[in-house]
């Protein structure tokens, strides 16, 4: 179903990474947690400032812009499909980096049969 246009290949980041990783060294990337930006603006963008050598000096309040409301939810066996399939990519990724992120969207799930409207983002 996914396979048509290589959007499987593209979510599997860790060999993305690992092309790059043979011209630069792992720690020339910095690697940013969109929920982390998203609940910790400021301590994000320091933490982006400390890494590129460079001062930060705004404590800002940040707004939403372009926030999206989804108006179907993904079917839940394609979604548990996906997320059987890009595991072991994810975990090599997450062992390479040192570092885990939650990517699961549950709220984007369909329900399973039988139980109520998921809640939408």
């Amino acid at each position: 179903m996914f396979s048509n246009y290589g959007y499987r290949r593209k979510g599997r980041y860790v060999e993305h990474l690992r092309n790059w990783l043979k011209h630069f060294d792992l720690q020339q990337f910095h690697f940013i947690d969109f929920a982390e930006l998203i609940n910790q603006p400021n301590l994000v963008l320091q933490q982006l400032c400390d890494f590129l050598g460079i001062s930060f000096e705004v404590n800002a309040t940040f707004g939403s812009y372009n926030k999206t409301s989804y108006s179907s939810a993904i079917d839940r066996d394609i979604g548990d499909s996906l997320a059987t399939y890009y595991e072991p990519y994810d975990e090599e990724l997450f062992s390479l980096l040192g570092k885990r992120f939650d990517w699961r969207m549950p709220r984007l799930l369909a329900p399973r049969t039988g139980q109520g409207r998921t809640t939408q983002i």
